[in-house]
């Protein structure tokens, strides 16, 4: 999204122990992309640079 190339895809995401597929089609294809995590008090303060990020996953097959 935005211009960003996604990376190759995951053939199995596990999550703790157990294998994770997409809630919505059943998919276990999935893009990896990072996520911000934004507050409303760091942004209030205008300190988004100090926020977090996380990992994300993309199913595959519909691109969400």
């Amino acid at each position: 999204m935005f211009g960003k190339k996604k990376q190759a895809v995951t053939r199995q995401l596990l999550v703790g122990s157990r294998l994770f597929s997409c809630h919505v089609c059943g998919g276990m294809g999935f893009y990896q992309r990072e996520v911000k995590l934004n507050t409303t008090g760091l942004t209030l303060l205008d300190l988004d640079w100090r926020q977090g990020s996380a990992a994300g996953a993309d199913c595959a097959r519909r691109g969400q």
